[in-house]
């Protein structure tokens, strides 16, 4: 597998852990007061949660409201020493029923209003200027890019099912947020994310 085609593996699910949906052009329907939810549900995702160096990523994701902004750092190596991307992301969601089979659990909905991608070197921009990921052939290590995963110019990128997943399950577990896609095992949590 090529390099380029690895770290697309790796971004690809990156963003299938922390949701998501279509992008929504600059229309944010945001609601970061927090005293203004009243979903316990809702108020119990609140706050920062983080995963360590996990399948070469680190995540922190921070919930305000039904804002959640996550900041990935990805690696091309599975031990976090070989920085190859940054990503961070805004998006609005909403939260439906509780989940039949699992307790403290409700599938949540994304919107992305932004997502930014950064390579960190020189050798992953040039990769990444090669394949005109997302219609860039500009790409420079340390310059970040606003992406639209669902548009036509990132169709040569490989996000996988990303551009597919409507929803997933969210699970809190006092300090421990699991999540599920909506379609998979409902004992084998696809992330666990420690609240910090």
């Amino acid at each position: 597998m090529s390099t380029l085609k690895q770290i697309f593996v790796i971004l690809s699910f990156s963003l299938l852990a922390v949701g998501c949906g279509s992008s929504g052009k600059g229309k944010k329907t945001t609601n970061n007061n927090n005293d203004t939810v009243s979903d316990p549900y809702v108020r119990s995702l609140m706050g920062t949660w983080t995963r360590t160096c996990t399948q070469g990523q680190k995540l922190v994701a921070n919930v305000s409201g039904t804002t959640m902004n996550v900041a990935a750092d990805i690696y091309s190596d599975a031990s976090c020493s070989k920085p190859a991307i940054s990503m961070t992301s805004m998006a609005s969601y909403t939260a439906g029923a509780a989940h039949k089979e699992q307790a403290n659990a409700k599938p949540i909905n994304f919107v992305y209003d932004d997502v930014n991608l950064t390579p960190k070197t020189k050798e992953i921009a040039d990769l990444m200027n090669k394949g005109k990921v997302c219609g860039y052939s500009d790409w420079a290590a340390g310059s970040s890019k606003p992406i639209r995963v669902n548009s036509a110019n990132c169709q040569n990128a490989d996000f996988g099912e990303f551009k597919a997943l409507q929803n997933q399950i969210f699970q809190v577990e006092g300090n421990i947020l699991k999540v599920f896609r909506a379609n998979g095992s409902a004992s084998n949590p696809g992330v666990i994310f420690s609240r910090t």
